[in-house]
């Protein structure tokens, strides 16, 4: 007995559409996991880091009021967050550890975010 073929004449053909997902979040994490206080942007001012649930970290300067002056989208599991200041460098950068187990060393001269190593 032959295969029934009636129902491949009468089927839709399937067709494949490319999709973009887009990440975006409409509202910033609440929870802060760690801060830390350091001089990040050489402005000689203090400044805190804040490592926010979610993978963001948030610099914020303190001239008599709160200033945000980055924020960094990481899209990772972030755990750990220090501060370290190179051998005869003026500026501190960030030590960021991921759920991971990695180190990743940020630079954040002048408000914008430079992964070193």
């Amino acid at each position: 007995m032959a295969p029934d073929n009636s129902l491949a004449a009468d089927a839709v053909p399937v067709t494949a559409i490319a999709m973009k997902l887009l990440d975006i979040r409409l509202k910033p994490s609440g929870a802060i996991i760690q801060s830390v206080i350091g001089e990040f942007t050489g402005t000689g001012k203090q400044e805190i880091a804040i490592l926010r649930a979610g993978g963001t970290i948030e610099l914020f300067r303190m001239d008599g009021q709160t200033k945000l002056v980055a924020r960094l989208e990481t899209r990772s599991v972030l755990r750990s967050l220090a501060v370290i200041r190179l051998t005869g460098d003026k500026r501190d950068v960030l030590a960021v550890g991921a759920d991971g187990g990695a180190i990743s060393i940020i630079d954040l001269e002048d408000g914008k975010s430079k992964v070193v190593h």
